[in-house]
């Protein structure tokens, strides 16, 4: 925001020379402070973006419009709401949630969040109010969640937290889920609920995309199967992708029908941070989730659109080529290039996703490049442009969050939350979280 200045009148009361060296003494410790805070993060952020970085903590509107108010994201077991206008995040009261990387909160249409834990839960992440609209079987864990376009349909599942027992699915109004799938837990494929389906031939939002886990709880979608919940209890999940080898879905379009997925995934070594100077003998994982050592992630982007009726995708295109056949011992090295959190722009129109590579050796340092892709569904057929390279840089764990507008989106760094302008290859920071916070949504208050 500009202010405008004017002249100051002539006669004008005059400051003693005292009170002016004061004043410059006060102004000069403040900078110094601000200084040296900011050359504390600037080698991370100039290295990661290739043409300017800001420290302020709020932003400017958009050119079409006001930018959602405030950013959700979770950290250490709990659920914060902050402002990009600026302030101190807040914690928001979530009874019964439990974290679980694999199954993050998700935002309704209207600005409820809905998440998850001994139960399904819905609030109002700025008036609260939090209210159970689901129980959970006791002995089981939620491994999915689901939420139609409208908002007015969700869909979850649960597995045994240990031993034997069954997997069930539920689906069905967004209060009043039912039971529309049940095996047991040693008969894989161990489906868990990716997304609903939207199209002429899914009668409103009665087809789901399952995926399956092999059993794992963590953040591992292997294959892909079509559930039509219209064939009633006869309805059987009909296999679109397979999951071996290890393949699955990454994310939908916001039409419901072009789907991103990996023909290929992998394990990727874990980024060690370091807590001393020179990051020699105490070597931690401070930046990432938890569960990095266990997660995989993809070595190539493809997008296809799903043809419902043959169960089988009606067309296909490379984003990022594959690189195969993969050594066992070479997985690691930088010669593989691995993309992860893969975001959809809000019309659907511009895809932007991270790649990374990773070093043979510890600390298993990553270098970092963000992309953007056009695409036009428009014709029969997607049409694609050619990856924009957006940003390079070395990083630890890094994550693409949500989209802001049409130019801008959110980011996960080493530690803090960002926006990202995409037009003017800027950076600004939201909140430092001087840890691993995975972000949840942006909301604007209602």
């Amino acid at each position: 925001m500009t202010q405008q200045l004017s002249r100051p009148p002539e006669q004008e009361p005059t400051i003693s020379g005292w009170s002016v060296w004061f004043f410059l003494l006060i102004v000069s410790c403040l900078l110094a402070l601000f200084l040296g805070r900011l050359v504390n993060y600037l080698p991370q952020v100039t290295q990661f973006v290739e043409s300017g970085h800001s420290r302020v903590s709020s932003l400017q509107g958009s050119e079409k419009g006001p930018l959602p108010r405030s950013v959700l994201y979770e950290q250490a077991g709990q659920l914060w709401i902050v402002s990009l206008w600026g302030g101190s995040p807040q914690k928001l009261s979530t009874p019964g949630y439990i974290y679980n990387y694999a199954v993050p909160p998700l935002l309704t249409p209207s600005g409820q969040l809905l998440y998850s834990g001994d139960g399904v839960w819905l609030t109002n992440p700025f008036t609260g109010h939090p209210k159970r609209i689901a129980s959970l079987p006791a002995g089981q864990v939620i491994t999915s969640l689901a939420l139609s376009q409208d908002g007015s349909q969700i869909a979850w599942s649960s597995v045994p937290a240990y031993g034997k027992g069954t997997i069930n699915l539920y689906a069905g109004p967004l209060e009043a889920t039912v039971l529309v799938h049940q095996q047991s837990a040693n008969a894989c494929p161990c489906f868990r609920v990716f997304s609903f389906l939207h199209d002429a031939a899914s009668l409103g939002d009665k087809t789901l995309l399952l995926t399956e886990d092999h059993g794992d709880h963590d953040a591992v979608q292997h294959g892909l199967w079509i559930f039509n919940l219209n064939e009633g209890a006869a309805a059987q999940p009909r296999q679109l992708l397979a999951s071996d080898p290890p393949q699955g879905p990454l994310a939908l379009a916001p039409d419901d029908r072009h789907l991103l997925y990996a023909s290929w995934e992998g394990y990727t070594p874990v980024t060690e941070d370091s807590n001393t100077p020179n990051g020699a003998n105490a070597l931690r994982d401070v930046s990432g989730p938890t569960e990095a050592g266990t997660l995989s992630s993809a070595n190539d982007l493809n997008i296809a659109t799903i043809d419902t009726q043959g169960s089988k995708f009606a067309s296909s295109q490379v984003i990022v080529p594959g690189q195969s056949p993969m050594e066992a011992d070479a997985i690691a090295t930088s010669a593989y290039h691995w993309i992860t959190t893969p975001r959809f722009s809000l019309d659907g129109h511009t895809l932007a996703y991270l790649e990374f590579t990773s070093n043979v050796s510890a600390p298993f340092k990553r270098d970092t490049k963000i992309y953007t892709i056009t695409i036009d569904d428009s014709g029969t057929q997607i049409t694609l442009g050619s990856p924009k390279l957006l940003a390079v840089g070395q990083s630890g764990y890094s994550e693409l969050g949500n989209w802001l507008d049409d130019h801008s989106l959110t980011l996960y760094i080493n530690g803090e939350i960002y926006a990202l302008d995409l037009n003017h290859k800027k950076l600004t920071g939201i909140v430092q979280t001087k840890g691993y916070a995975q972000i949840i949504a942006t909301v604007a208050r209602g």
